[in-house]
Order: structure tokens, then C-alpha cells, then sequence
């Protein structure tokens, strides 16, 4: 077959088409794979979004909203009228389930601490609360927030007392003013035990690696979809890693590439997009690079099997026209053979006229031969 001018023509062509489809199918290939990671970086970077939004209503314009109204109030109210201050925090205690809310006053120590009750049916004792001998006045969150004169948002804790022992909480804290004069503060509990579900919303079949976790301000994560993976002490370095970047990162919001040891010995290599809130927490959410190598290999094996059909079906269509055009070829061949024969009186018959109808190149060379078989023929 490659013997022959069409088969030559043929291969030629076809190896011509490999080069051209080939290439054209890399910086293709390198194109969309560059898409495909842009793609899957925004799923993260948009899930990172929208979980941030849901903290951050949560724990600060939520939170802090009531924490002003609740402030407000109280300082309009008789500070020695306990029961209407205990109205006040379960009011607000109902409307979105704060397990405990709590005053204390600055001049004496004296607190009121209000638990949230499920039934509704709330007991507004008229006396000051006992906080087991400790003056509330002493503890992080009430000097920080009589620092700032503003309000906080404390890391984590684990409550070791009472019917939420063992659960883990953050304290969000708001100062009283009165008459331009800080005279107590304000504050309620908020359960962080429920976050991770929230970020179940977010899971993405693309990305099936992807997860939300989050750090409290002492770079410890306090909410993972396995929290017995971060108890077992393996999410040390992903913790640490973060904190030093978020200590070299003044905008406290970008990338971190980190390898994560799995129970089993793995080494996974992870990508993250986090952002720290502006009380201290920081959200990420991450995935294993394995999933964005999984993506960029099923375009590349896409991409071959692509090349591969159109090279077999344009090498079929290549072979069958350049048969066809070059088919009188081979008639010419055979009439010219046929001629010579009778120039050197091999045979005694001239040849028939080759008749072709087409105007080409190989149209006039039939209608030359045919000339010169007549003169021959006349000749005689």
C-alpha cells in the first residue's frame, strides 16, 4: 500500500493531521486544564464565602446586635430591679436560644445569670446569682471587654459544670454604659457544637474532599467533621502552619498549602482557602489536591480519546479521497505501458484511447498520450 503514490500521499497527509491535531490537542489540553483549576479554586473560594457569612452573622452582627439592644436596655433599667433585668436576657434568651446570659456589675461584683429555658416558662428570681465564690469581674472576657470598651468574642471552651457540661462554647461579651460611664457588661454563651453542620450544606460532588473547618483565636480548631481526628493530636501541624501564616499575612485572608498525616500514615497534600473574622476566629476550607489531579487527568484522557477519533476518521477520509483522485493514475499507467509495448513492437495492437473526463493535471496527460497514439497509428 505505501508503496504507492496514494499510499504515500496518504501517510504523509495522516502523519501531517497527527502532528497538527496533536498539538492542537495540547495547548488545548493545557488550556482547559488551567480552567478546570480555576474552577474548582472558585467552588472553594465561594464555599469559604458563604460559610464565613454564616459564622459571621452568627457571631457578630447576630450576636452583637442583640448583645447592643440587651446592653441598652439594661441600662435604662433600675439596676437593682433584678426581675426585669432577668425579663430582658431570656427575652432574649428565646428568641435565639442563648443557653446562659449573664450580667455583671463593676462597682460590686453583683451578677445575674439567666438560663435559657426550653419550655419557656422562664423563673425570674428576684435575687443575685452566686458564681461559686469567683468574682466574674476577674475573668479574660470581662477584663477584655472593660479594656476595649467593646465587644468580644472569646476562643473556645469546653463548659466542665451544669446540664451543658461537655459541650463547647464561645462567650460573646458587650460593656453597659450609662451615662457615658462603663458600669458593667453584658454577655451570652453560644454553642459552636452545631457549626459543622452548616457547612454539610456545602459539600460538592467535584469536590468530594472538600471540608470546612474552623480556629478559634488561639489557632486551635474547635469545629472539623471529625473532631476525633483533631482530638488525636494529627491536626497539630495543620494548626500551626496556619497560625504562621496568618501571622505573615496582614490581610489575614488567602491560601495555605500544607501536607495532612492521616491515622494511617498518609501524607495527603491539601490546598485551603481561609479568612480570619475580625474577633479572632479563622475559617478554611480545604481539599485534597488529588481531587483537582483527578479532574485535569479525566480532560487529558478526554482529550486522547477526542485526538484519537478524529485522527482514525480523518486518516479513513483522507485514504478514501486521494484513492479517488488518484485512481486515473493508474489507468494512465496501464495505457502508457501498453503504448511503449507497441513503440517497441512488443505487441501489434495499439492501445484504446484512455478516456477521461476530468480537467486536471491528469486530464491533459490522458489527452497528450491519446494524441500521440493516433500520430503513432497513422504513422504506420
Amino acid at each position: 500500500m505505501f508503496r504507492s503514490l496514494g499510499g504515500k500521499l496518504t501517510a504523509s497527509v495522516v502523519a501531517i493531521s497527527v502532528v497538527i491535531i496533536m498539538a492542537i490537542s495540547y495547548f488545548n489540553f493545557q488550556k482547559t486544564s488551567s480552567k478546570v483549576v480555576e474552577l474548582y479554586q472558585g467552588i472553594q473560594q465561594q464555599t469559604l464565602a458563604a460559610a464565613y457569612k454564616s459564622i459571621y452573622i452568627t457571631m457578630a452582627d447576630e450576636a452583637q446586635e442583640h448583645l447592643r439592644i440587651v446592653a441598652r436596655d439594661v441600662a435604662k433599667t433600675d439596676r437593682n430591679d433584678v426581675v426585669s433585668q432577668r425579663l430582658i436576657l431570656s427575652t432574649t434568651s428565646s428568641l435565639a436560644k442563648y443557653p446562659l446570659m449573664f450580667i455583671v456589675y463593676e462597682d460590686d461584683g453583683k451578677a445575674i445569670l439567666q438560663d435559657y429555658s426550653e419550655n419557656g416558662n422562664a423563673h425570674l428570681s428576684p435575687a443575685w446569682d452566686s458564681a461559686g465564690g469567683v468574682d466574674l469581674r476577674t475573668r479574660p472576657w470581662y477584663v477584655q471587654t472593660k479594656q476595649k470598651n467593646a465587644g468580644i468574642i472569646t476562643p473556645v471552651y469546653k463548659s466542665t459544670v451544669g446540664k451543658y457540661k461537655g459541650y463547647d462554647f464561645a462567650t460573646a461579651t458587650m460593656p453597659i454604659i450609662k451615662n457615658g460611664k462603663f458600669i458593667g457588661v453584658v454577655g451570652f454563651d453560644i454553642p459552636v457544637d452545631g457549626f459543622q453542620a452548616r457547612f454539610e450544606a456545602f459539600k460538592n460532588a467535584e469536590i468530594p474532599s472538600m471540608s470546612v473547618f474552623m480556629t478559634d483565636n488561639g489557632g486551635a480548631i474547635f469545629s472539623h467533621e471529625d473532631m476525633e481526628f483533631v482530638k488525636s493530636g494529627l491536626s497539630k501541624d495543620v494548626e500551626i502552619a496556619l497560625q504562621e501564616k496568618l501571622r505573615n499575612d496582614p490581610d489575614h485572608d488567602g491560601t495555605i498549602d500544607y501536607n495532612l498525616r492521616m491515622p494511617n500514615g498518609e501524607v495527603v497534600d491539601k490546598l485551603g482557602f481561609y479568612k480570619q473574622f475580625p474577633f479572632g476566629w479563622t475559617i478554611v476550607a480545604t481539599a485534597d489536591k488529588s481531587d483537582y489531579t483527578r479532574a485535569v487527568n479525566k480532560n487529558l484522557i478526554e482529550t486522547i480519546i477526542m485526538a484519537s477519533i478524529m485522527i482514525v476518521i480523518g486518516a479513513v477520509g483522507i485514504f478514501f479521497i486521494i484513492r479517488h483522485f488518484t485512481a486515473p493514475i493508474n489507468t494512465i499507467k496501464q495505457l502508457l505501458i501498453g503504448f511503449f509495448q507497441y513503440l517497441n513492437h512488443e505487441t501489434k495492437v495499439a492501445p484504446k484511447p484512455l478516456v477521461l473526463k476530468s480537467q486536471d493535471e491528469l486530464g491533459v496527460m490522458a489527452v497528450a498520450i491519446n494524441q500521440n497514439i493516433e500520430r503513432t497509428q497513422n504513422g504506420l
